[in-house]
């Protein structure tokens, strides 16, 4: 998780926006390669269905509504050393790549462990571990820190109560972590990890949306819009097969109790 989270943050340096985005949210489509080189295919509405959304948001993160509001300027340097700008791109898109990659990796373990480790103990494990490989990678790569509350090199700087800090802090706190993490995780009681991949293709679009409502965005234009309805039905068709495939099992469970009962 963490190891996604800083590849993808640093791809984003030499990288287009764009098409960090769209390498990093092709976890589905690896999972979908995966499934099939185990010799455990999904269904054919599986599959559409997440293609489809992933089709969605390469047309949401290409729409020029959106792409131009996030494209960096180029200076005159940038362009008189084009062959080193096109090599560093490519590097910024192997590590968005990456980042997809350590993704799915961490969607199939998670799912893995589900059944045996609790939703609290597992929160805790992954974000205190996630807190200690950042810290190591801060340590590495020079980044200037102190162990005090100093509000912009601090370690403990959260602990600042203002007002302009203590908001992001309790929405990232409740809406990104318990919401956002956990719900995920408990979502994988229910559902397989390549649908929960298909799903969090929808966090591009929700961006969107909220970056206009705190008003550091653009609504998308005519291709975004078709993104979105695309994201939206190919979710739909991911998860309804796996409600589908779970609402099949539980009358059999039922009977089963049933006769237990009346044994």
């Amino acid at each position: 998780y963490a190891i996604a989270v800083l590849l993808f943050v640093n791809s984003l340096v030499s990288a287009s926006p764009a098409n960090a985005t769209i390498l990093m949210n092709s976890q589905s489509i690896l999972l979908l390669i995966g499934r099939v080189l185990r010799g455990n295919p999904a269904s054919f509405r599986e599959a559409i269905g997440a293609i489809v959304a992933f089709v969605g948001v390469v047309m949401c993160a290409k729409d020029p509504n959106i792409s131009h509001s996030m494209t960096r300027p180029h200076n005159s340097n940038e362009r008189s050393s084009a062959s080193s700008h096109s090599s560093a791109e490519l590097c910024g898109d192997a590590l968005a790549l990456g980042a997809a990659v350590c993704g799915a990796i961490f969607l199939v373990n998670t799912a893995a462990v589900r059944d045996r480790v609790s939703v609290t103990a597992f929160m805790f494990l992954c974000m205190m571990s996630s807190s200690v490989l950042v810290l190591c990678y801060m340590e590495a790569s020079g980044v200037s820190f102190t162990p005090d509350t100093d509000p912009l090199s601090g370690l403990f700087g959260w602990m600042n109560w203002q007002v302009d800090r203590l908001l992001p802090f309790l929405l990232l706190v409740f809406v990104c972590t318990i919401l956002g993490t956990m719900g995920y995780y408990r979502s994988m009681k229910y559902f397989d990890s390549l649908s929960i991949a298909t799903a969090s293709l929808g966090e591009p679009v929700v961006a969107i949306f909220l970056a206009y409502i705190f008003r550091v965005g653009k609504l998308p234009g005519i291709l975004g819009w078709i993104g979105n309805v695309l994201v939206a039905g190919g979710t739909f068709m991911v998860i309804s097969k796996s409600t589908a495939a779970l609402n099949s099992e539980t009358p059999c469970a039922d009977e089963e109790s049933q006769v237990i009962l009346a044994d």
